[in-house]
């Protein structure tokens, strides 16, 4: 009885990890509007399309306008785009 029970555990926990991991396969990335606040490098990579990396290294070099609280760090869509089209440069 007992070796069954363990079977119908893995069974179960199987089903589970196999149905998140299909729900999550199927979810579109989230898409930012233009006025909407990025948080963090990783959204902000992926509203660039662009590795984290490079999404970090324009906020180093101030090349796009960030706000910061703490550890946090927030960019707005149109003040990014803004900056981008003006070649990095925020005024």
């Amino acid at each position: 009885m007992e070796n069954q029970t363990k079977t119908i555990e893995q069974a179960i926990t199987e089903a589970v990890r196999a149905a998140i991991a299909g729900s999550l396969q199927g979810q579109p990335e989230k898409e930012v509007s233009k006025g909407e606040r990025i948080r963090g490098i990783r959204e902000l990579a992926a509203y660039l399309n662009c590795s984290t990396a490079t999404a970090q290294g324009l906020k180093n070099r101030n090349e796009i306008p960030y706000y910061q609280l703490k550890s946090r760090v927030f960019f707005y869509a149109n003040e990014v785009d803004s900056a981008l089209k003006k070649g990095g440069k925020i005024q």
